[in-house]
């Protein structure tokens, strides 16, 4: 291996030790270190280690006369390095590439930014103290910013889904303990769930309220049919059933934790509903398992919205007051700006939604934020809804 090959990755290394600019702590920037040598080594992989080398040579990428000065080139070879290592343990490197690439051929004016934020991710995924610093000092401190920047996704669980469908307990709190927070490379996105990913690495846990996706056929008192029809004619001497209604949901209370989270939506709705220092929200899926009816998630906003005439519209059982619908493409949720629903799911444009998240932060009283994403992967809307 020539010389100049193996100075390039220890000088390069040493940078990024010692880049103070990007606003993390030394321990941080020890453990990037640490990630990088652990990853991208001659001993583990020599064959990767000499494409990553490559891959970092101003000289052999960069064809112009132009190279930059001696500042310039150390900041695309770290930022080179850098994403060479998030990407270096997962299975698709799109992501990862296409961030190398653009980093070796960045505008001189721009390297030191994307150098800042190139580390920034990687100190999510090399330890827990940069996990603690982005989520304390980014996320938690500005979740509309964070949100208008990054992509997320949240992994929802079960747990509890009892509790709210058709055997509820009384209990209305649904706290899960530890969620994480950490980066996924190999999707460019932050991710939320109740287990870490060993391969995209490290993460911030925190204790959540969780809000369980329930069936709509699960709402007591909502019955199975989709979209009825027409009542039969009663049969003589036979009290008839009561219509099917949304009038029995039975909604989380939001305390016990100063975070909420509930998995992904594609056409579900968000229900909510708040009285001084009291809030509940429930999470109604249009479509489960086999053995449960699918309904569109437009029809569900709208009846939840109390807009079909043979189904009652939405109330909480465990908590009297008026219900906001946040629906797939209708919605009658008093919002803050915007409208009061979220894109209806399409597979057929790069522009048409794919996933919406939906979290909250309780702050004096509970912030409930929406971002939605396209199939092209861009954020479409993203906004502090109540």
């Amino acid at each position: 291996m020539p010389f100049f090959d193996k100075a390039r990755y220890k000088e390069t290394v040493a940078y990024i030790k010692n880049y103070a600019a990007s606003g993390l702590s030394q321990q941080i920037r020890d453990d990037i270190a640490t990630l990088i040598t652990t990853r991208i080594n001659r001993t583990q992989d020599r064959n990767k280690y000499q494409q990553v080398v490559t891959a970092m040579s101003v000289k052999h990428n960069i064809v112009s006369d132009t190279k930059g000065n001696a500042v310039e080139r150390e900041q695309r070879r770290a930022i080179v390095l850098i994403w060479a290592t998030l990407g270096a343990p997962v299975g698709d490197r799109t992501n990862t590439d296409r961030r190398m690439n653009e980093g070796m051929r960045l505008a001189p004016a721009a390297l030191p930014a994307a150098l800042t934020e190139s580390m920034k991710l990687a100190g999510v995924v090399a330890s827990q103290a940069g996990a603690d610093h982005v989520f304390n000092t980014e996320f938690s401190a500005n979740p509309l910013t964070f949100i208008q920047t990054y992509r997320i996704f949240i992994n929802g669980v079960t747990t509890g889904r009892d509790r709210f469908s058709t055997a509820p307990t009384g209990n209305y709190r649904n706290v899960v303990n530890t969620f994480y927070f950490y980066y996924n490379a190999e999707k460019d996105r932050f991710e939320f769930s109740m287990t870490l990913v060993g391969m995209y690495g490290a993460g911030h846990s925190f204790p959540v309220v969780s809000v369980p996706a329930v069936h709509w056929s699960d709402v007591p008192g909502r019955g199975i049919t989709p979209t009825p029809g027409p009542p039969p004619p009663p049969i003589p001497m036979v009290v008839p059933p009561p219509p099917p209604s949304f009038a029995g949901i039975l909604a989380t209370e939001l305390a016990g934790a100063n975070w909420m989270i509930t998995t992904q939506f594609t056409g579900c709705s968000f229900c909510y509903a708040e009285a001084g220092n009291t809030s509940y929200a429930a999470h109604i899926a249009p479509a489960g398992d086999v053995r449960k009816p699918v309904m569109s998630g437009l029809v569900l906003a709208q009846q939840l919205m109390g807009m079909d005439p043979n189904v009652g519209g939405a109330a909480f059982a465990n908590f009297a007051h008026p219900v906001n619908v946040f629906g797939n493409g209708a919605g009658n949720a008093n919002v803050l700006s915007g409208n009061s629903f979220y894109p209806q799911k399409s597979a057929i444009l790069p522009t048409d939604m794919k996933w919406m998240s939906i979290f909250g932060r309780d702050n004096g009283g509970w912030q409930i934020y929406t971002q939605s994403i396209s199939n092209g992967m861009a954020i479409m809307d993203a906004r502090r809804i109540f």
